[in-house]
């Protein structure tokens, strides 16, 4: 077993205010953790991946099949693989999000 340890995960940019850090992760199983700056969009997109977000800090506008919501910490929900959606940080936030399976792209 490895514990990884968050101050030694690289911080990767994703995209202008978004930085990544991909946390613990098997083939099957990934947990990434997100710094968004608030009025940062990440545009529609989708993939093959199962993905529950998690809203640990910080407030965003999910759109996802035709329907916006507003997560607030705590929130959390569940997308299916091959299902558009796109994200804006109302606020700064940290979002955590679990993809099954692992996202390789994900991995340097």
């Amino acid at each position: 077993m490895e514990i990884i340890r968050y101050d030694r995960v690289a911080a990767m940019p994703a995209l202008p205010g978004l930085v990544r850090r991909v946390l613990a992760y098997t083939h099957e199983l990934m947990v990434v953790h997100n710094t968004i700056q608030a009025g940062t969009v990440l545009p529609a997109h989708q993939h093959p991946h199962q993905q529950i977000i998690y809203i640990q800090n910080g407030e965003v506008r999910l759109s996802c099949q035709g329907e916006e919501q507003v997560m607030r910490a705590g929130d959390s929900c569940a997308i299916p693989g091959d299902v558009a959606h796109s994200v804006v940080a109302l606020t700064d936030s940290v979002v955590l999000d679990i993809f099954t399976p692992a996202r390789q792209d994900f991995i340097a």
